[in-house]
């Protein structure tokens, strides 16, 4: 922040604070004693379906462009990020075989009472060995509405009422079941074509794509030193 108002720029960046999915820290000793981390009273951690494993802080900044203070309840996520990028450039989505997923934030930036759909979020650890893809479908999966936090087919939270996940409301509402859970198939089955590395041999360290890409710029043309353009 203090460099971006040295170069006058700070009001012409938007600047975004976010984590990684989910909080990751897990429970530690200090002077011998036992503690549990702040997780803002959500249910889990990283790496677990339950709200505490995705949901992150994401506060922007933009001096004279977005307001101050302003809390935005609607549902986002990271996928959202590109489209929204795009859309502040003035960029046009190229053509893909695999369009990005999301919507802009931008209505939302104008306006923090703009009309948001509701959607649904699909969530899955995808941690399985080799051929065992289906008969993990179920393990540490989530789907997320703006109200319904449906986990590993088994638990329903209503994040409305019940933001920590204490609740488990699933033989109350076996109709929002029964819907998120055909939903979820739905975008599993969806996810079967995309999985181009299914079955590969597993790549030993120092020997992924990028990383041998590099070595062979590096070999053929060199790697020049970057040096950061005057400001």
């Amino acid at each position: 922040m203090k460099k971006l108002r040295a170069w006058n720029a700070l009001e012409n960046t938007l600047v975004i604070f976010m984590t990684d999915n989910g909080m990751s820290m897990g429970a530690g000793t200090i002077n011998g004693q036992r503690f549990a981390p702040y997780n803002a009273g959500l249910r889990g951690g990283k790496s677990s379906p339950d709200e505490g494993g995705t949901h992150v802080p994401a506060f922007w900044y933009w001096p004279g462009v977005l307001g101050e203070g302003v809390d935005i309840p609607a549902l986002a996520a990271h996928l959202d990020l590109y489209r929204t990028f795009c859309d502040l450039a003035g960029a046009e989505l190229p053509h893909s075989k695999l369009p990005p997923g999301g919507r802009s934030l931008l209505p939302l930036l104008e306006d923090p009472q703009a009309d948001w759909p509701d959607r649904k979020l699909f969530i899955h650890s995808g941690r399985w060995q080799a051929g065992q893809r289906e008969s993990r479908k179920y393990t540490r999966c989530a789907v997320r509405t703006q109200r319904w936090r449906w986990v590993n087919n088994q638990q329903l939270y209503d994040m409305s009422r019940d933001a920590g996940g204490t609740k488990n409301v699933a033989a109350q509402h076996p109709q929002v079941m029964q819907e998120l859970r055909a939903a979820y198939d739905q975008w599993w089955d969806a996810t079967e074509p995309l999985l181009v590395n299914e079955g590969l041999p597993k790549v030993e360290p120092g020997q992924f794509y990028l990383q041998r890409l590099y070595r062979q710029q590096q070999q053929e043309t060199g790697i020049p030193t970057w040096q950061p353009a005057e400001i």
